[in-house]
């Protein structure tokens, strides 16, 4: 009754685990000095053409996004090379090749302290949460269940 399900679940992990070694090959390719499109070639991937990307870049796999905004900053002669699983099933090989700087001084001054203030408030809460959190840890908790069982708490 379920051959057609293991069967699928099975495919599945092949295709995954084949996808995994094929980023794992191109990445080791392109340790090894072989250029981008030609690496991209050699395991059957097509290469994009190179993009800048924003962080609130729209129409961008945010999987992508995540792992290369997250990626080691790269230097003048060694670009950051990772790998990320995508949104469609696949994997995506990338190419940190520059890091652009933001360039605060060209936002209006209205939405540059409403930044601030985003990140004042991010703060605070982390800080809240870490203080809850010490209380917790340090406290000495009583539950009592008959009081919870009670029909008339619920």
């Amino acid at each position: 009754d379920i051959r057609e399900q293991v069967a699928g679940s099975l495919r599945a992990q092949q295709a995954e685990d084949l996808m995994a070694a094929k980023a794992d090959e191109m990445l080791a390719a392109l340790a090894n000095g072989t250029d981008f499109a030609d690496a991209a070639a050699a395991v059957g991937a097509e290469a994009a053409e190179p993009a800048v990307m924003s962080r609130s870049g729209e129409g961008v796999d945010q999987f992508v996004m995540v792992s290369v905004f997250t990626a080691v900053k790269p230097t003048q002669e060694n670009p950051t090379t990772g790998s990320t699983r995508n949104g469609v099933g696949g994997y995506t090989v990338f190419s940190l090749d520059a890091v652009i700087p933001g360039r605060p001084e060209n936002l209006p001054l209205e939405q540059r302290d409403a930044g601030k203030l985003q990140l004042t408030d991010q703060a605070g809460i982390g800080d809240f949460v870490a203080f809850i959190k010490a209380l917790r840890e340090n406290a000495e908790v009583i539950i009592n269940n008959d009081v919870l069982a009670q029909s008339d708490l619920l």
